[in-house]
């Protein structure tokens, strides 16, 4: 088991996909400092797992469809209410993967 220093952490780099609306995560380790607390094959596969995880919090093709209609104002209120919805599922499942992730990794 690798053991770093306390207090070190990974910061998982991001970027912007649909449009604004999402964010994915960095899979490859390449100039991320790991600080010794994982392999660059265990951090691939724990961010690809996160990936997959968040997929079902994304902005769907309907979702780009109710935006674009906007100017009708009915479609642009039901795009706010699932973007809050997909918001707090992407939150939940978030924090779901991290508390799993830190039991499995001490």
């Amino acid at each position: 088991n690798m053991v770093a220093p306390r207090g070190e952490r990974i910061v998982v780099p991001s970027r912007v996909i649909n449009g604004g609306f999402d964010v994915k995560f960095e899979e490859d380790p390449y100039d991320i400092k790991l600080h010794g607390l994982m392999t660059t094959t265990q951090y691939s596969d724990a961010i690809t797992r996160l990936n997959d995880m968040l997929k079902p919090s994304r902005s769907k093709k309907f979702d780009t469809v109710l935006l674009a209609t906007g100017v009708l104002m009915v479609p642009l209120a039901l795009w706010g209410v699932r973007h809050g919805m997909l918001t707090k599922k992407r939150k939940r499942l978030l924090k779901q993967y991290i508390q799993e992730f830190n039991g499995q990794n001490p």
